[in-house]
């Protein structure tokens, strides 16, 4: 009795005999142009980069290598240098650009934070509900999903958890100087004596008047933002954890860059 051969099979191209497909014996390799047919079907969007700071001071660098370490091959970088993410989107021409650009060309619009899309929280939400989610642009955040689960809560806990930051700065700035007015000085945890504080707009102040030296500049930057390093020690946070919360917070050096713990320490040095 003759046994006829079966004639080999693979996803409609004869190339395995049917046979032996579960244990993939007899494979043979389909021609090249089954392979090419299948990459001409994969379609990958070009990436466009979102990146936000609030004050010119800020550097945008960091945001850029970032979003560069992802996607190697972004197109170009849509930058709103100096625009407070409190304004509501109808308000910022670069961040409606980089919107239609990608609704246009069907792009990926990449950013590294959820609050570099505005720090206006009913804004971003409208925006994701009315954007994002019903599928009229793709937008990606590094690091986290962006769903109708998820999203709403993380917006929402972000708002709230500034507005709390904000007011125990308030009240540990006031304590502050209540307790310097009274005994003439502060003593931190570290044990070191302050005798006054500066504050954000001493430090424009100090900018305008033209300081002589680093050294008196780097200070005033020192005593502007140590109410809010105080604040966040008391808590019982580490130089580490105070260090990643000035980053989540948008917070950065006098050179623009991220916090570490050392630079947070230099900080309350300093004081």
């Amino acid at each position: 009795m003759t046994c006829q051969k079966q004639k080999p099979w693979i996803f409609g191209y004869h190339a395995m005999p049917k046979s032996n497909a579960d244990k993939m014996v007899g494979w043979q390799k389909p021609p090249h142009s089954f392979w090419e047919g299948l990459e001409m079907n994969v379609h990958t969007p070009d990436v466009y980069g979102l990146v936000r700071v609030s004050t010119i001071k800020q550097d945008v660098e960091h945001q850029i290598q970032k979003i560069k370490e992802h996607y190697p091959h972004v197109k170009d970088f849509f930058i709103e240098d100096g625009v407070s993410g409190a304004l509501p989107r109808s308000q910022r021409p670069i961040f409606q650009k980089a919107i239609a650009t990608c609704k246009k060309e069907k792009a990926l619009l990449v950013c590294t934070r959820l609050d570099r899309l505005g720090r206006n929280a009913p804004d971003v939400l409208d925006f994701f509900q009315n954007e994002i989610q019903k599928g009229k642009v793709n937008v990606e955040v590094i690091g986290l999903p962006l769903d109708p689960m998820t999203t709403p809560i993380m917006v929402g806990v972000g708002s709230i958890e500034r507005h709390l930051i904000s007011e125990r700065t308030k009240d540990a700035l006031a304590r502050i100087k209540a307790e310097i007015r009274d005994k003439g000085f502060y003593v931190t945890k570290e044990g070191k004596k302050i005798t006054s504080l500066g504050s954000p707009t001493d430090l424009s102040k100090a900018s305008a008047k033209g300081l002589a030296t680093r050294r008196a500049k780097a200070d005033l930057y020192a005593e502007a933002k140590l109410p809010l390093i105080i604040s966040l020690q008391e808590q019982g946070m580490s130089l580490r954890g105070i260090a990643n919360r000035l980053n989540e917070l948008g917070e950065r050096t006098i050179r623009g860059n991220d916090f570490n713990a050392q630079q947070v320490k230099l900080i309350l040095g300093r004081g």
